[in-house]
C-alpha cells in the first residue's frame, strides 16, 4: 500500500493518508457469558485506515472495507479469512492512548455501508487478534447501490500488513 496514491476500481476511487496499528489491548471479559473466568482474552488491537473515496459513477454508491488475507508460500489454512469494516460506537481519539477503556469494551459494530455520492472522507478500522496469525490482507471494496445490499465484492486494491510485528508498545 502506498499513502497519498489513488487506487481505482471501476468507478470508485480510494486514496489511503494514514495507515495505523493502534495500541493493543485485552477486552473485558463478558461476566455473563458462561465460562467466561476460564478464557483468557487475547490479545486485540485495530487496524486503521484513513482515507478518501470519489464516485465517479452518475449514481451513488454504497461501500464498504472488506480485508481478505493472502496467504504466503507454503503456508497452509482451511481458507482465507476475511474481516469486515467495524465502526466505533464512541469515537476513537488521535492518541490511541486515551482509548484504552472504550477499545477495551470493544464496543463496535459492523459499519453499514458508506454513501459515497461524489467524495467522502471516512476511517476505516479492523478488528485483529493474536488468535487469527494474519500477517497480509489484500483491501477491497464491497459495493452497492442501495444501503441495504447486496453487496458486490470489488477487485483488491492493495495489501496491508495485520501482524503483531510493529504494533506500538507503551
Amino acid at each position: 500500500m502506498l499513502l497519498d496514491v489513488p487506487y481505482s476500481s471501476g468507478n470508485l476511487t480510494v486514496t489511503v493518508h494514514a495507515f495505523k496499528k493502534r495500541r493493543p489491548f485485552h477486552p473485558i471479559p463478558n461476566r455473563f457469558e458462561p465460562g467466561w473466568k476460564m478464557r483468557g482474552q487475547p490479545e486485540t488491537w485495530f487496524v486503521e485506515l484513513d482515507c478518501t473515496f470519489k464516485n465517479s459513477a452518475d449514481q451513488e454508491a454504497y461501500i464498504r472495507g472488506q480485508l481478505k488475507e493472502v496467504l504466503l508460500d507454503g503456508t497452509t489454512s482451511q481458507g482465507s479469512r476475511t474481516l469486515h469494516q467495524w465502526s466505533p460506537l464512541y469515537p476513537l481519539s488521535d492518541d490511541d492512548t486515551r482509548d484504552l477503556v472504550a477499545g477495551s469494551n470493544a464496543a463496535l459494530q459492523v459499519k453499514s455501508g458508506l454513501l459515497i455520492k461524489d467524495i467522502a472522507e471516512s476511517k476505516c478500522f479492523f478488528k485483529v487478534d493474536e488468535n487469527m496469525e494474519m500477517q497480509i490482507m489484500a483491501f477491497s471494496l464491497l459495493l452497492s447501490h442501495t444501503q441495504s445490499g447486496p453487496y458486490q465484492e470489488q477487485l483488491s486494491l492493495f495489501l496491508v500488513d495485520v501482524s503483531r510485528a510493529s504494533l506500538p508498545s507503551y
